[in-house]
């Protein structure tokens, strides 16, 4: 099932409100739209990205760390 499939789908355990929020992020992600993945975190939020060993603890963090991560990527990321 695509990103896009799983996000339209009915509600089910692979496509509740959490998976639907996680798709979204990596969608946001993949096109490199850092606003749409910032519109999916909270202000107070904790992030820990354990492949980067990177944490963070508030939006304005996961906005810097994110927009590192988007300028590092190879343009045909999927």
């Amino acid at each position: 099932m695509t990103v896009d499939a799983a996000v339209e789908a009915p509600f089910s355990h692979t496509t509740g409100t959490a998976a639907k929020v996680v798709l979204r992020f990596i969608s946001a992600l993949n096109a490199r739209d850092l606003s749409g993945m910032l519109q999916l975190v909270s202000d107070d939020c904790h992030h820990v990205d354990l492949s980067h060993e990177a944490e963070g603890h508030c939006k304005e963090d996961v906005a810097r760390f994110y927009a590192d991560v988007v300028a590092s990527m190879p343009e045909k990321v999927q």
